[in-house]
């Protein structure tokens, strides 16, 4: 790719065309690497595009260094992703062990008003729902930070419950692997909920017997459409008895693939 932009003026290139070559593979780029190459390019381009019509159409200005770091944490996730979704391996729902309870967490994200959500339940060794929480707020930053407040979140619904032996279960892996481990690989700006979600998890005597896993969507869907319900209707809401129809169904066929598995 040339990016001498005063090279390409010289040789009467025309714009379009010059773009248009970036894509076009090179004999000695390897697969991998090219895949790779598109990702950036096409995440680049999407987020210049998104600012340009913030820009035009509300007249926002955009910061750059968010935007850069969205773009990084775009590509990351995409990259990360891909092997993933190529697999195409179905995980469901696994019980925990009895006497311990299971916390299953995700967050809905809205770019364009930074409003996010956070969708909570809590199931026992028999899938039975123990508690559902929705929770609806405004002003995330990005995704990353997104994840790791619902992670924090989680955890203090834990500990505000008194609960003793608790697994609990998310989609975002590199949140999980940083809380997990001892150099966090998460962006700067989230180091702080980091440390404080350490915090919770060494002080609180509660939380002995706690367990952060990485899971699979297919794993985690109650989670996910109690996200999306409430930032959807941009509400609050909490359930220990008299769970809404709606989210009985899905709590339902997460219980029919435990006697489906027993069965096997």
């Amino acid at each position: 790719m040339n990016v001498n932009i005063a090279t390409v003026e010289s040789q009467n290139i025309d714009v379009s065309d010059w773009i248009s070559s970036w894509f076009h593979q090179s004999s000695d780029c390897h697969k991998h690497e090219w895949n790779n190459w598109v990702i950036t390019l096409m995440t680049t381009a999407w987020f210049i595009w998104k600012n340009r019509c913030s820009k035009v159409f509300e007249n926002k200005n955009q910061n750059i260094f968010f935007t850069i770091s969205s773009i990084n944490f775009m590509i990351n996730h995409c990259i990360t992703a891909a092997p993933v979704r190529i697999q195409k391996q179905v995980q469901l729902w696994s019980p925990p062990p009895m006497g311990v309870l299971k916390i299953n967490v995700d967050a809905a994200f809205v770019y364009d008003t930074s409003e996010f959500d956070i969708g909570l339940i809590i199931r026992d060794s028999t899938g039975i729902c123990r508690g559902i929480r929705g929770k609806y707020f405004n002003g995330g930053i990005d995704p990353e930070n997104v994840e790791c407040l619902h992670i924090k979140e989680a955890l203090m619904w834990a500990r505000d419950c008194q609960f003793h032996q608790v697994i609990l279960e998310g989609i975002s892996l590199n949140v999980i692997n940083s809380i997990n481990q001892k150099n966090s690989s998460v962006q700067w700006n989230n180091l702080g909920i980091i440390e404080d979600i350490r915090q919770i998890v060494s002080t609180i005597s509660c939380f002995s017997g706690i367990t952060l896993s990485h899971v699979k969507r297919t794993a985690n869907n109650v989670a996910h459409v109690i996200a999306k319900t409430s930032i959807a209707d941009r509400s609050t809401f909490e359930y220990s008895c008299n769970i809404p129809d709606k989210f009985k169904k899905i709590i339902g066929d997460d219980q029919k693939s435990i006697s489906l598995s027993y069965v096997n």
